[in-house]
Order: C-alpha cells, then structure tokens, then sequence
C-alpha cells in the first residue's frame, strides 16, 4: 500500500503512514468554557489523500506535525523504521506550500535518516525558537544488520539562503544511543524552562 500525505483541511487531520481512510473533526467552533463536548462528528476525507509512492520494501514509523520552517504552517515527518530484506528505509520529511499540497524537502533538509526509527518526538531543546527533533531507534535488524540508533536532529534555523535543515547532535547531547527505545516524549520535568526527554525501551 502507497504511504499517503493528506491535504490540509478542517480544524484537525490525521496522518498514518498506511492510510485506510482519513476522517476530519467537522466541528465549527469551540465548546463553551466549562460545558461537555457535545455534538463531535468526523468527515470522511479520503478523497482528499494526496498519494505519495514509497519505495519498495521500505517502512516507516508513526508520523509527526511540525512547523520546521517556522513559516505558520504544519509540516509532516514520516520517521523510516526497519528495512524490509535487504532495503534501506529513509525518513522523509514534507515541507507544507500552505495550499493544501507539500513538497519533498528530504534532501534539502538533511533529514533522511536510515537508521531504523518508530517513534518520534518534536521539542525545542535549546529555546532557539526552532524544532528540534528526536527519532527513537526500532530495535535491532537482525544478524546481517547493524543495530537502529537513535537520531537527535537539532534544528538549524535558515541559512544564508533560506534553506532550514537539521544536524544530528546525539552523540554530543548524551541521549541514548543504541536501538532499544520505542517511544519518546519532550516536556519540562523539573519546570526549569528547558525541555526534557523521557524515552521508553522495549524488552
């Protein structure tokens, strides 16, 4: 089945990267302070599914909303997971064109990582104004294989040309390194200010 990016539309949207169908919160406004929610329905938007092809034998891991570009519009990770035979995954991430369509900005971005990720988590590690991202390695790929690892791409703001893109900073930054994490999570702990990682392990 094709991996699929779904158009922006509606006041929430949701994004697999093995789509069976999308449905958007159709809902107009905001409940009143302090009453029930009441009255939530979601439209069927499959048609709106803007097809994306992967490659052959790759995978790929939960996907994460971000505004990379600090332009005011949602961009989509899709984190590549483990390699199917002997085919390497690579991460892809879409920058949104702010009309409802993205554009592949992979290469531009340094962001195609291919060391086997499922989970993702987006923080601004350092306050820069800019998003950082966390990648968690899916585990081992067996005994041909070297071992996922885990990715922690800081964000460098724009260059001289305007382009964004990410450099990984893991080692440095002392996160854990190896591919037993599975799922991650960026929140200030101990409300000092600065964000914190908590990461879940598998076995």
């Amino acid at each position: 089945m094709n991996t699929r990016i779904i158009r922006q539309a509606g006041l929430i949207t949701l994004t697999s990267s093995f789509v069976s169908g999308c449905w958007l919160n159709s809902n107009s406004s905001a409940p009143s302070p302090g009453e029930p929610e009441q009255g939530v329905t979601f439209a069927d938007a499959s048609a709106l599914l803007q097809p994306w092809t992967r490659g052959p034998g790759e995978e790929f891991g939960g996907p994460a909303w971000l505004d990379y570009d600090n332009d005011g519009d949602l961009d989509v990770l899709l984190p590549a997971s483990e390699p199917v035979g002997t085919t390497v995954s690579t991460a892809a991430l879409f920058s949104n064109n702010g009309d409802g369509t993205f554009t592949d900005v992979t290469v531009e971005a340094n962001a195609g990582i291919t060391t086997g990720n499922s989970g993702v988590a987006v923080g601004d590690i350092d306050n820069d104004g800019w998003p950082d991202i966390f990648l968690s390695g899916s585990g081992f790929f067996g005994s041909t294989r070297p071992q996922s690892q885990t990715v922690l791409l800081h964000n460098q703001g724009p260059d001289e040309n305007g382009v964004v893109s990410f450099v990984d900073i893991a080692p440095s930054a002392n996160v854990p390194g190896d591919g037993t994490a599975l799922s991650a999570a960026f929140g200030d702990i101990n409300n000092d200010g600065f964000v914190d990682l908590f990461v879940t392990a598998q076995g």
